[in-house]
């Protein structure tokens, strides 16, 4: 019979940042995922934030890789991570704030010209 190894699930311990910033919206923030167990080499992970997969995913180390977030809403989404085969998901949850929304300008109109201060 051939020997057959097969490496440890991975764990997933961090993500940072651990929450999407204000100032964006929508694909376009990585993440790094810390951990363990994620292999001497994968040229294909994957990983998920809640239900979503990563729009990309590069795996950089036995401990680590990167997600491009995807669009999502809401706070401790699950992250999930695909290691050569195996399936790891993270104690710690990733958090989508919500966009700013302009609510009320004082005064509600001024003079093309400038120079005045809105509030």
């Amino acid at each position: 019979p051939a020997f057959q190894y097969a490496f440890p699930p991975p764990v997933v311990i961090a993500i940072r940042p651990s929450s999407h910033p204000n100032n964006i919206s929508g694909d376009g923030v990585f993440v790094t995922i810390s951990g363990r167990n994620f292999g001497p080499t994968d040229s294909t992970p994957s990983a998920w934030v809640g239900s979503s997969s990563c729009a990309s995913v590069a795996w950089l180390s036995e401990s680590s890789m990167r997600c491009l977030v995807p669009r999502g809403s809401g706070a401790n989404r699950t992250v999930t991570v695909r290691v050569l085969g195996a399936l790891g998901t993270a104690a710690v949850g990733y958090s989508f704030r919500p966009r700013h929304a302009i609510q009320y300008l004082s005064p509600p109109n001024a003079p093309t010209y400038g120079g005045f201060t809105i509030t």
